[in-house]
């Protein structure tokens, strides 16, 4: 890409993509938690990641631990003061985390020179081999 813009404009038109499959998702595992029901727990996310295959022991950046490392990364809060702080809670991710720890996953599982330098087609791959055919039905 060109610019930054032009990356991130091509990562918001994947996600834009595959928002319906991102929202059946979110709805479906924030579901299996005890907590609240807009909100994905860790164990909840450890439950999607195994239904969709994503963690690879034998990765060198997608281990089940390297998973649970997006999850803290995408969940810690820029900032610890106002509205959205106040409502968000740091064991578990509220959607738009639930959306920058797929993106985060796509780079660790697709990109990063291994199946691709692309990070909207590392998108596509997360979603086309693994969240689509392994989402469990509405």
């Amino acid at each position: 890409y060109p610019t930054e813009e032009a990356c991130l404009n091509a990562v918001r038109n994947g996600i834009e993509r595959h928002f319906q499959t991102i929202a059946l998702a979110f709805t479906h595992y924030a579901g299996l938690g005890s907590g609240d029901p807009y909100k994905i727990q860790l164990n909840s996310f450890t439950t999607f990641l195994d239904d969709c295959n994503i963690p690879q022991s034998d990765s060198a950046y997608i281990k089940r631990s390297d998973c649970d490392t997006l999850f803290i990364v995408a969940n810690y809060p820029q900032e610890k003061k106002g509205k959205l702080y106040a409502i968000n809670d740091e064991h578990a991710l509220m959607r738009f985390e639930f959306i920058e720890v797929l993106v985060r996953i796509a780079i660790a599982k697709f990109g990063k020179g291994q199946d691709t330098a692309d990070i909207p087609e590392a998108l596509d791959m997360l979603f086309t081999n693994n969240i689509e055919p392994n989402l469990p039905d509405p």
